[in-house]
């Protein structure tokens, strides 16, 4: 998780955690449930960045303490369990305290500017 001040460019950051492949949706699209958006990023296997976290929902516990997550892929007749690439959040408004009882996650502070 990146905890940013407001109006901070986190793209340098990111590059540097994910060695420029990483795949990056939108926090609206992984705070509630499972959207395509976060389905075709846990299947492409690279890093997922989190952008614009405002508050830390039960689903995004889920996912963030998940090793594996199981859904049935486009076109495929079983479900499967697909393993958890990294999660990046990206978020000016959360704290370190939000995630107290995820099973695992790094804080990473950027200074304002």
């Amino acid at each position: 998780m990146i905890l940013t001040p407001k109006g901070f460019k986190t793209s340098i950051r990111v590059k540097e955690l994910t060695a420029g492949e990483c795949t990056i949706i939108d926090a609206k699209d992984a705070c509630n449930r499972l959207t395509m958006e976060l389905a075709s990023a846990i299947l492409t296997g690279l890093p997922i960045v989190i952008n614009g976290v405002t508050k830390i929902t039960p689903f995004m516990k889920e996912l963030i303490s998940a090793t594996t997550f199981t859904f049935r892929a486009p076109y495929a007749y079983y479900a499967m369990p697909h393993k958890m690439p990294r999660l990046i959040f990206i978020s000016n408004t959360c704290r370190a305290d939000d995630f107290v009882d995820s099973r695992r996650f790094n804080v990473i502070t950027l200074p304002a500017r």
